[in-house]
């Protein structure tokens, strides 16, 4: 079974106010193997989460960050952003254990649009897609250099938005330590996206060793995030193919505009993400990816 991880986000807005004590509290409490931080400041905040984190045993621990640099308005802060997701990768190494880093790269401005299938990697020029190169490019050395696992990370509105997106950016950067990851909610909310199956044949997409189940209500405009058994993409079609074609990697979810209680919200995800491999398990001619004759 997969390790499922839970993001960070799901206590954000709603005017709450949860301690990194109560986060993780509920994160084990919930049934998850890990936690990934979203924009983690090592400098300020780090000597202070780590001692609660002995206590709660994580599998795994991710670190989830974005670099601007890659539109006009940032681009002059290209080399100071990629210093500084160097010295963070290097931060992670010394952590050690079963961590990792996912990287978006963030930012709309020109890349803006009316619908989300006319934004981000819709408009991106080739500045944008030589920027994109150069950050993986360095990044991807760094990864190397400590060994710590890297998964570029796909997010509706911005360059790197949709399977296809994801893959040139890594062959353009002949990406060999960073690697991709598949995020089912901005898949399935970008009309450019192409199929599940075919986004496992793109260059650099396989082997696929880290995904996020998250599930949403879609408008052409935006999407909302929902519980993860409450929404209108077919989780169990995802996972029962990325499962029937070996995927064993991390499992996230994003619980970001989420309201009421998150504990609710968290509870959900690894009781669905088990039921489901369960279900699979018992009987795998329920998997919709299941190969067997009628």
């Amino acid at each position: 079974m997969n390790p499922i991880i839970l993001f960070d986000n799901f206590f954000e807005g709603y005017k709450r106010s949860y301690s990194w004590k109560t986060k993780f509290a509920i994160a084990k409490d919930c049934g998850f193997d890990g936690f990934e931080f979203v924009m983690m400041d090592f400098e300020k905040d780090w000597a202070n989460i780590e001692p609660l984190l002995e206590k709660h045993a994580f599998t795994h621990l991710g670190f989830h960050y974005s670099t601007q640099a890659v539109i006009d308005a940032q681009a002059e802060n290209i080399d100071s952003e990629i210093a500084l997701l160097e010295r963070r990768i290097h931060k992670i190494a010394q952590i050690g254990g079963n961590t990792y880093m996912t990287l978006s790269l963030s930012g709309t401005d020109e890349l803006g649009g009316e619908t989300i299938a006319e934004r981000g990697s819709a408009k991106a020029e080739e500045r944008h897609w030589e920027r994109a190169a150069q950050i993986i490019e360095a990044v991807d050395r760094a990864a190397a250099q400590n060994q710590v696992k890297v998964y570029l990370y796909p997010h509706i509105d911005w360059i790197c938005d949709t399977p296809q997106s994801l893959s040139k950016i890594l062959s353009d950067a002949d990406a060999q330590a960073v690697a991709a990851s598949f995020c089912c909610h901005h898949w399935y909310a970008n009309d450019n996206s192409c199929t599940l199956e075919e986004s496992l044949e793109l260059p650099k997409m396989s082997p696929l060793n880290y995904a996020v189940m998250t599930n949403a209500k879609v408008s052409p405009g935006w999407f909302s995030a929902v519980q993860i058994d409450q929404g209108e993409i077919d989780i169990a079609g995802i996972l029962g193919y990325l499962w029937s074609n070996g995927f064993k990697g991390p499992i996230a979810s994003q619980g970001a505009g989420i309201p009421g209680d998150p504990y609710l919200a968290c509870a959900a995800v690894p009781r669905y993400i088990r039921s489901l491999w369960q279900r699979f398990h018992d009987n795998p001619s329920l998997n919709p990816a299941s190969q067997s004759s009628h």
